[in-house]
């Protein structure tokens, strides 16, 4: 992570990376959903912040969702190492992050849906 132009932190698969070595096996998570859950700013809530669903767009070609589309998984774990060049792209959230998947990523799990969790309010403090 780089705060201010500095190198402040490392990402944690590069710890675990390091410890496990070639046992490490890094793995994203994704949907193939129609909406997700967002976090928007929200002066009314207590946080500051508000967990809203957001309606999403098909998936775009080049993304492992697309491709997870039109394989028909539902529920899976795509290998990425066994797959050709290509994929480079994945949502996050209602945006898309761009990165070359096989470098990034050994396998994706992939489910159809993702929804906001729904919590148990905090109890009172005395």
């Amino acid at each position: 992570m780089v705060f201010d132009g500095e190198l402040t932190l490392l990402p944690m698969g590069q710890y675990l990376h390091r410890a496990l070595g070639g046992d490490y096996v890094a793995l994203a998570a994704t949907h193939t959903g129609t909406s997700a859950p967002e976090i928007e700013l929200d002066d009314s809530s207590d946080s500051g912040f508000a967990v809203r669903e957001v309606d999403l767009p098909a998936p775009e070609d080049g993304s492992i969702e697309a491709a997870a589309v039109a394989a028909r998984i539902g529920t899976g774990l795509v290998d990425l190492r066994a797959q050709a060049p290509g994929l480079d792209r994945i949502r996050s959230q209602s945006t898309w992050m761009r990165t070359p998947l096989r470098d990034a990523f050994d396998a994706v799990l992939t489910v159809p849906t993702a929804t906001a969790e729904v919590s148990t309010p905090r109890p009172a403090r005395d």
